[in-house]
């Protein structure tokens, strides 16, 4: 019997260490639990925070173009615009400010009246839009003017010098209208 006797208490010792340590371990994992929860909320509250600061903020999108994008001869009787930023405006609300630089008669081409010798080329960068908007091209389209392995290349070269700013906005070429009946 008393054999029997220590292997209960062997038994009984071993399932009290069994315990103590299954106690230990689940203390453990509480621990890490309570922590990893207790973090996230704090991580959830800054981002919260941040989320809300950015989004306090109007995104900025630069027009940048010719006179189709000032608007030149888009005014209507009551004072408003008619131009593309204009009404981009009125659709996207106050989330956005749309600033417009277009520049009546401007072209891509260097030879012609390239918008990078214009005020606004330098002014649009420095705002550090989030959204460049590019409509170039209308002017250049003139069959005296017009070289379309040329456009290409300084169009290239017009987009980097937007995406190469320190903001690094999103950058957007829209279609511009062929002018003169060149069908381009």
């Amino acid at each position: 019997m008393k054999v029997k006797s220590k292997t209960r208490r062997n038994a009984s010792t071993k399932s009290a260490v069994a315990n103590k340590g299954f106690h230990k371990l689940i203390t453990v994992l509480l621990v890490i639990v309570a922590l990893t929860f207790i973090t996230s909320m704090y991580l959830d509250e800054a981002h919260r925070r941040d989320v809300q600061r950015v989004s306090d903020e109007p995104t900025v999108i630069a027009a940048v173009g010719d006179s189709i994008t000032d608007g030149t001869g888009e005014r209507v009787d009551d004072g408003s615009e008619d131009s593309y930023p204009s009404q981009l405006k009125v659709i996207l609300g106050n989330d956005y400010e749309i600033l417009s630089y277009g520049v009546g008669g401007a072209t891509l081409l260097s030879n012609g009246a390239p918008y990078t010798k214009h005020e606004f080329f330098k002014l649009s960068q420095e705002t550090k839009p989030d959204i460049v908007l590019i409509m170039l091209g209308t002017n250049d389209s003139r069959s005296e003017t017009w070289n379309a392995s040329e456009y290409e290349r300084q169009l290239k070269t017009f987009i980097d010098s937007y995406r190469s700013t320190s903001n690094r906005p999103e950058v957007y070429v829209m279609t511009p209208p062929a002018a003169y009946g060149n069908k381009i």
